[in-house]
């Protein structure tokens, strides 16, 4: 069979570059072995047992009974009254005072700083001149919080807690007229032939005598002398001009704010 030019050629090449090979004395390359696909015969392993999950065969013993106590749980609740439908709340029944509403001295325009309100100063004047004696509406501390902020300012402050420091005062809330068993009402004794008045105001339980807020407290700007209930009233130690604003919740009636 007569060889193509190219293929004549290339049988030359492959020629000259083996005798080259042979002169350079370099070993011929052994051919790879190539692996038969005959598969042999082995000798099986010993079986190995398996772990099986006894959580998965303790489900599977429990099944039925907690099947069981599924039906039992869903028939007792069927079983159940009912859940009482919310009745509507009548608007509250208004006290004998005047009454004031402080969120309408409030701008809705612009922006306002979010800010504790231990890091704000209440004008204090402004808000006696427009609401003391009176009751503040609508109903709830934040009325009562938002009233005193000055304009600018939105009050941010915790709605569990009943007393709230700012920077230049204190706010007590304190119930009175409640079903409590806490006697928050105020009383009038005759101590050294005058007329004492003092009430209860119970504190938070992990407070103590040195606690910040309870020595910030006691240090509190007095009232008339002749109003003083025990010498403690004569305590200067931390003494400052701070004030202290009181007001009363009504709880029988409705939630609401006054100051005496």
């Amino acid at each position: 069979m007569e060889l193509s030019a190219y293929e004549a050629k290339r049988q030359r090449r492959i020629e000259a570059n083996q005798q080259q090979l042979r002169a350079l004395n370099v070993p011929k390359l052994p051919r790879p072995v190539v692996q038969s696909n005959v598969r042999k015969n082995r000798v099986p392993a010993a079986p190995v047992e398996l772990r099986r999950s006894l959580r998965q065969r303790q489900q599977r013993e429990k099944a039925p009974e907690q099947q069981k106590a599924e039906t039992e749980t869903l028939l007792a609740l069927a079983m159940l009254p009912p859940r009482p439908k919310r009745v509507k709340m009548e608007p509250p029944e208004l006290l004998d005072l005047p009454v004031t509403r402080p969120d309408e001295k409030l701008s809705l325009k612009g922006k306002t700083q979010h800010l504790s309100s231990s890091q704000i100063e209440i004008q204090l004047q402004d808000f006696h001149d427009k609401c003391l004696g009176t009751q503040l509406l609508p109903t709830g501390k934040h009325t009562v919080m938002q009233g005193l902020c000055p304009p600018g300012f939105t009050v941010k402050f915790s709605k569990m807690s009943g007393v709230q420091p700012w920077k230049n005062a204190v706010v007590l809330f304190v119930n009175v007229e409640s079903d409590s068993f806490y006697d928050n009402v105020f009383h009038q004794e005759k101590v050294e032939g005058r007329n004492a008045v003092h009430f209860q105001w119970f504190g938070q339980n992990r407070w103590h005598e040195e606690s910040p807020l309870v020595l910030r407290l006691k240090g509190m700007k007095r009232g008339h002398e002749s109003l003083r209930f025990d010498d403690t009233y004569f305590d200067k130690r931390g003494h400052t001009e701070e004030p202290l604003l009181l007001f009363l919740r009504h709880t029988l009636v409705s939630t609401r704010g006054r100051i005496e």
